[in-house]
């Protein structure tokens, strides 16, 4: 792959991720000192509330509604307040997980069965593979040639030609095919000498794909890329959820009309995912069900088409000693110092399916989380008030500022949820601690002075830490 184009997309994405942040302390003595007056704090009223339950102790509403207005910023929340069914939440160190042997061949057998998967017999890129390589990079070397400021990507990208051209001249024609089994294999990583586990197939004619990639360290043993499983069949790739995406959930009754594309009732669908989890010995649980289409509007690529097919997707989120954990799109980036060739990593946690009547035709497992000490088993924490109160002054100190150069900047809470949240330990990218939180999910929808509206994704407006009241920046992990 094109290394320089790599490094530009992977600046973007972090640049992207960091740009909203909000002020946290960045000295790593500091971090560490809060980290342990919070464990302290944990400690020191812990396993006082035996048998009564988290709303209990902390006094959390059913519900929360309020509504404020401060020039130009709203904060509208109407939300429903979930609290875990449980009597503690603990403080347990994590660690960016891998993939096991034996996780490998049980999901394998779950999911491949016994359908025949090919996989290459070496690594190396064939000639057809690198031409249009080759040219692409070639392509953005005469773009950029005319800006002053990218003088040092030119010279890396022609440092990535000149390396792809050699390799063009020894490549192969094709690449010969084996059959493939669930056996983790050492792999190269884009001829960087960088090496890593793998496994995986796919099927002749592409209707069945299956690939797990272990993380991917750089020279220095550092994670750049997290372990991801991808399983796929042919029915995935529709173009499902450009339109017609339906909230559902176990209890959910299909019209008629849409009986006629999809057979299996959203509980079915539900009970295929939760059945694997338990049979696999994944501690997960469904977080959110969507019932998706196929539907083409011509939107992306003029095809106007009515919906033929449909599917369940069904996300599902870590649950720790009977408390999930929270549900955080990215994840935390930390630039090697003096280098912005590759970025230190680590995403939250993601398990996604699709489900249709076929059973599951695809599997999306990213950043496993491994699970190890647990710190405090029965964590003091604040009422809900204090949550309250901390939550609408720093969404004020947050958003008012924001707010001064638009015609309107509107915050909608609609969840709330005490929820696991993972925090990362000084100096580290891959090792941290899963702490009690409270996160505050809606939309930040910003109308500009000239007319211009962006209404934002659903997202964690604000996360405060249950044991402390401090804020916490998910993108930071701290």
């Amino acid at each position: 792959m094109k290394k320089a184009l790599t490094m530009l997309l992977i600046i973007l994405m972090v640049s992207a991720f960091l740009a909203g942040c909000q002020a946290t302390p960045d000295a790593p003595v500091v971090i560490q000192k809060d980290m342990e007056q919070m464990i302290e704090k944990a400690q020191e009223t812990s396993a006082q509330t035996p048998g009564i339950s988290l709303r209990e102790q902390t006094g959390a509403p059913e519900t929360l509604v309020l509504e404020s207005t401060e020039g130009n910023f709203t904060l509208s929340v109407d939300a429903v307040v979930s609290v875990p069914d449980a009597y503690s939440m603990p403080i347990i160190r994590v660690k960016a997980g891998e993939f096991s042997q034996e996780q490998v061949t049980d999901l394998w057998d779950a999911l491949v069965g016994d359908n025949v998967l090919l996989r290459r017999q070496s690594s190396d890129m064939t000639k057809d593979e690198l031409e249009p390589l080759i040219l692409t990079i070639r392509q953005n070397i005469a773009e950029y040639d005319s800006i002053p400021y990218h003088t040092e990507t030119i010279e890396q990208m022609k440092e990535e030609l000149e390396s792809l051209e050699a390799q063009y001249n020894s490549a192969p024609e094709e690449i010969e095919m084996v059959q493939a089994d669930s056996t983790l294999r050492e792999t190269e990583y884009e001829n960087e000498g960088t090496t890593y586990m793998s496994a995986g197939g796919y099927s002749e004619g592409n209707t069945m794909d299956f690939q797990i990639k272990n993380a991917i360290k750089d020279s220095s043993g550092y994670t750049i890329i997290n372990a991801r499983l991808d399983f796929y069949t042919d029915e995935a790739y529709h173009n499902f959820g450009q339109v017609g995406t339906i909230a559902v959930d176990g209890d959910t009754q299909l019209n008629e009309d849409i009986k006629q594309y999809i057979s299996t009732t959203p509980a079915e669908a539900k009970r295929i995912v939760e059945d694997l989890c338990t049979d696999m010995g994944m501690p997960m649980e469904v977080y959110s069900m969507e019932l998706m289409n196929d539907e083409e509007t011509g939107i992306y690529d003029d095809v106007v088409a009515p919906a033929a097919n449909y599917a369940y997707k069904i996300e599902c989120n870590r649950v720790v000693e009977g408390n999930p954990v929270a549900m955080i799109n990215g994840g935390t980036y930390l630039n090697q110092e003096g280098l912005m060739e590759y970025s230190r990593q680590w995403l939250y946690e993601e398990l996604e399916f699709l489900v249709n009547d076929s059973g599951i035709i695809s599997m999306v497992w990213s950043a496993p989380l491994e699970i190890g000490e647990v710190k405090v088993q029965d964590s003091a924490l604040l009422p809900f008030s204090d949550i309250q109160s901390t939550f609408e002054k720093m969404m004020r100190i947050t958003y008012e500022a924001q707010a001064k150069d638009m015609e309107n900047l509107a915050c909608n809470i609609s969840n709330v949820r005490l929820e696991m949240m993972r925090i990362d330990e000084q100096g580290s990218i891959e090792n941290g601690l899963l702490v009690p939180a409270w996160n505050f999910y809606g939309t930040d929808d910003r109308t500009y002075t000239e007319g211009e509206a962006n209404k934002s994704v659903y997202q964690v407006l604000l996360c405060i830490n249950a044991i402390d009241g401090s804020a916490i920046d998910p993108h930071k992990g701290y």
